[in-house]
């Protein structure tokens, strides 16, 4: 009886620590100054006990907690509803997503691209060759060429010779007159049209557009008398009887808009 107590005593004291004592190594040096000193593998150490009890309920209560967060069933989302006279439920709509330009893409060939293209490197020209007499023939420069309706010849100069790219059939009728007879880096020219009808003469109306490398007009507005490409994708229109341009048109965006 005396010796189990001294061996409680002592393992309350740490005179000499189990294996399991977590203050073993600190004071196993000191345990072997002791005489008759007894391990604390034979009765308990509660110095070491309750520290493990508590390691141990901290342990629990951690698995506890993500337990509980890992089972736990998420709010429901709501939609928000207002009132009104009629106390009818009125649905939040989702806002509206940022549309997209929904102006038409005029789409190139493979040919087309490469004539657009080479207007980066040299000047490509445009000639009118119309039938003047109705003798189903025109004239491009001093070459005679077989036509039915006016054409607009796309070509370069290269080495003192006209290289010929591609033949515009017009959507309209009639001569055209080149306002300005090269292809800028969009692949359009400002065109006059006038009334000349093969075999019958001049007509006295008059009107401009803009003209893409497929041949077709761009504004189909016969109130302006004359068009200029001012650069960067920006035509100056001129409306009949002006001197100064009254609004421009945006090749990128497809928009005019008046200029004040």
């Amino acid at each position: 009886m005396v010796m189990l107590g001294s061996s409680f005593a002592k393992a309350q004291t740490h005179i000499k620590g189990a294996a399991n004592c977590i203050l073993h190594d600190a004071y196993v040096k000191e345990a072997s100054k002791t005489k008759n000193a007894v391990s604390c593998v034979d009765c308990y150490c509660k110095v070491c006990g309750d520290k493990k009890e508590k390691a141990k309920q901290a342990k629990l209560k951690a698995e506890e907690t993500a337990s509980k967060q890992k089972t736990a069933t998420p709010p429901k989302k709501t939609t928000a509803t207002t009132k009104g006279k009629s106390d009818e439920a009125i649905l939040v709509a989702p806002k509206p997503k940022v549309e997209e330009n929904k102006n038409p893409i005029i789409k190139l060939s493979v040919k087309d691209r490469e004539i657009v293209e080479l207007t980066k490197k040299v000047t490509v020209k445009i000639k009118n060759v119309r039938d003047l007499d109705g003798n189903g023939y025109g004239w491009f420069y001093e070459e005679k060429v077989n036509i039915s309706k006016p054409i607009d010849r796309i070509y370069y100069e290269e080495n003192g010779q006209r290289v010929v790219l591609k033949d515009l059939n017009l959507k309209d009728y009639g001569y055209s007159y080149m306002i300005d007879n090269k292809l800028d880096e969009n692949g359009n020219f400002c065109i006059m049209y006038t009334g000349y009808i093969p075999g019958k003469g001049n007509v006295d109306e008059k009107w401009s557009d803009i003209v893409t490398i497929q041949g077709e007009n761009l504004l189909n507005d016969k109130t302006f008398w004359k068009i200029t490409y001012k650069g960067n994708g920006i035509y100056d229109l001129y409306k009949s009887g002006e001197i100064q341009p009254s609004e421009q048109y945006n090749y990128k965006t497809k928009q005019r808009t008046s200029i004040k």
